[in-house]
Parts: C-alpha cells; sequence; structure tokens
C-alpha cells in the first residue's frame, strides 16, 4: 500500500554447481515477464497500521488505516476481497479491491470518500471512471504491455515475488487513474530488529518515481517484519502494524 503522500558448501565443485544454479534462477526468473508469485501468506482477517516518521520526518497526513480481507472466489477461481479505510482530518476514504488470489492480478477496485472511483481490470485494459465534487466525471482508460497490479496491494505483490538475492522485476502498478512503472529488487538476507529482537529477513526493495519502501520480509513465512518508506527528500516513514 502507498502512504497517503503518494499514498522482501563445502566443496568446491560444490559451490561452483550452486553458484550457476543461483545464477541460472535469478535470470530464469528476471526474464520470464510476471513472476509466479507465492501466495499462502495471505490470510484472512483484520490487520491496524499506524505510519510514523522516523527521526525528523514530517508527520503523514494520513497517520493509520485499517485493512480487512476476506476469501471468495470470482469464476470459480479463488480470489481476495480486500477493504481499506483510511482516516484523515476531515473525511474518511474507503478503498475496495476485488484481487485473485494465485496471480494477484486485480478485476475492480472501488474508492469512496473525497472521491468516488471505479475501476475494472482486463488483461492489459484498465477502465473505469473517477467522481469528485462540483466536478464532471473523468474516464479512465488505460493500456499497458502486460497485465498491471493495484497499488493498494504492492505490499503484497512485494511479500509474493521469488525470495532469491539479486531478483528484480520491473512491473506496472495503477494507482489513482494512472499507470506507474515500478521495480521490486531482492537486496539481500539480513538481520532486522523488530520489536520482539532481530530477526533474520529478506531485505526487498521497491522503487517509484514518488520514493521507495523497504519491506524485510521473514524467510519461512514470508510475514513483513518491518516496512519502511523513503521519500525522495530522503525523509522516512515506517508501518506499525498490530
Amino acid at each position: 500500500m502507498r502512504s497517503s503522500d503518494r499514498l522482501s558448501i563445502t566443496y568446491a565443485s560444490l559451490f561452483v554447481a550452486a553458484s550457476f544454479a543461483f545464477v541460472a534462477s535469478v535470470v530464469a526468473a528476471q526474464s520470464s515477464g510476471a513472476p509466479v508469485f507465492v501466495t499462502s501468506h495471505i490470510v484472512e482477517g483484520v490487520v491496524h497500521n499506524r505510519l510514523l516518521p522516523i527521526g525528523g520526518a514530517k508527520a503523514s497526513r494520513t497517520s493509520g488505516w485499517t485493512t480487512q480481507r476476506q476469501f471468495t472466489t470470482y469464476r470459480g477461481s479463488p480470489a481476495v476481497i480486500q477493504v481499506m479505510t483510511f482516516g484523515a482530518p476531515g473525511h474518511v476514504t474507503i478503498d475496495s479491491l476485488l484481487f485473485e488470489r494465485t496471480t494477484l492480478l486485480p478485476i475492480w477496485e472501488r474508492s469512496h470518500g473525497g472521491m468516488t472511483r471505479i475501476v475494472s481490470f482486463a488483461g492489459t485494459r484498465v477502465t473505469g471512471r473517477v467522481t469528485q465534487k462540483d466536478s464532471a466525471d473523468r474516464a479512465i482508460n488505460l493500456t499497458t504491455r502486460t497485465p498491471s497490479f493495484s497499488g493498494l496491494i504492492d505490499d503484497v505483490v512485494v511479500q509474493s515475488v521469488p525470495l532469491v538475492q539479486g531478483y528484480e522485476v520491473v512491473l506496472p502498478f495503477v494507482g489513482g487513474d494512472a499507470i506507474e512503472v515500478d521495480t521490486i529488487h531482492v537486496r539481500r538476507r539480513e538481520r532486522v530488529p523488530t520489536s520482539n529482537g532481530a530477526r533474520d529477513a529478506w531485505a526487498v526493495d521497491l522503487s517509484y518515481p514518488s520514493g521507495s519502501e523497504t519491506l524485510w520480509i521473514d524467510p519461512a513465512t514470508r510475514s513483513i517484519l518491518r516496512h519502511v518508506y523513503t521519500k525522495r527528500d530522503h525523509s522516512q516513514l515506517e508501518v506499525v502494524t498490530n
């Protein structure tokens, strides 16, 4: 999810063989287009999130939100309904999304609050409309080379890519009424401080035009152990979940 400001051998012969296998797996993963996702970490339930400034960073206008996910089916295939409720001074925004559980591809989005946005996804086509108070409807009519993903679940996409050091993939994400091309890069495995002490994790970077995010992902469960936004001015905000 975007923030409101833009609102993962002992013997030489074995070592060499493993190295070639590692390089081959990275090349294959990078050259195969959309990644083969691991989505077993997606669960039903409600999660409460807060966005806290790190150091002297300016607090975000949206300081917290709730994410609720429920399993369903769409045309006979496993799907997920996600509802996110954002609180900000003066209004509440509710973003709803239906997406495929296996491919993470979105089916539709609905947003209600300061504006109304209705978006439908069909392969490489994205259509819909945006309605704002005191203004005419604005049509959404976008085409991508490959099917796009929803910016509402960019964190889920990051959690689901192959966790192989050096893996990198470039994917289109839809946010609002525009498409943005983002890069996911699996940097390395490292220790990360958490409220329960230091944990082993994959550090995965998500980069986009207005900044970047780093998610530290548990190697076994793919749960997010830490999540930090870095804006273009280098200020940082951290997502705290309970």
